[in-house]
């Protein structure tokens, strides 16, 4: 590919999500996951996703990441950093393990990885993607360009990662956080 089509992909995966979502995934984003991708290069920065299992949220979240680490770092000129969170560690590789299957897809996706671990990928701009575990530990201190909490809805997640979810995204224009959960319903029981 030359560097000037290279060069025009990238201006229309950043002016259009959703083309990106096709061309490494292969598949058409429905409408939810559409107005997802739309929020990706907007100036709002917190998004909360709720829906149903098998809507394909994690699939979007994985797209979001790999678009934030390729096609965002040309137009801002430095590095994007990403952190995946979830309730454990194999909950957010599951989002993770996503965007393996997606770099595969795209040459120049698969071209922009510098390396690749079972947790973190870097790339050759100097961007990341990183999956950890929801304690306090792994994430305080922490600041980065997106922070992606998926299944936020969990009890397994601890009540401080959202008192402090916005002070690891990092204070800067175009930083955003988003939120993904199923739909839950928390019952109570007034027995005594």
């Amino acid at each position: 590919m030359s560097l000037i089509a290279k060069a025009y992909k990238i201006w229309e995966w950043y002016n259009d999500p959703a083309a990106f979502f096709e061309d490494i995934t292969g598949l058409t984003p429905t409408s939810g996951q559409r107005r997802v991708l739309e929020f990706l290069p907007t100036n709002e920065n917190r998004l909360l996703i709720s829906a149903a299992s098998g809507t394909g949220k994690t699939k979007v979240l994985a797209v979001c990441a790999l678009w934030y680490c390729v096609v965002r770092p040309v137009f801002f000129m430095r590095p994007m950093n990403v952190l995946i969170l979830s309730g454990s560690l194999e909950q957010s590789k599951v989002l993770y393990d996503y965007t393996s299957e997606f770099i595969k897809n795209s040459r120049i996706v698969a071209e922009s990885i510098d390396t690749r671990l079972k947790t973190e990928t870097r790339f050759k701009n100097g961007s990341s993607i990183r999956a950890l575990s929801c304690s306090e530990r792994s994430f305080y201190g922490k600041h980065v360009d997106l922070l992606i909490i998926d299944e936020a809805a969990q009890k397994e997640l601890p009540e401080s990662l959202l008192d402090h979810a916005l002070s690891v995204v990092a204070p800067i224009r175009g930083s955003k956080l988003i939120m993904s959960s199923t739909p839950c319903l928390l019952y109570t029981s007034d027995a005594a």
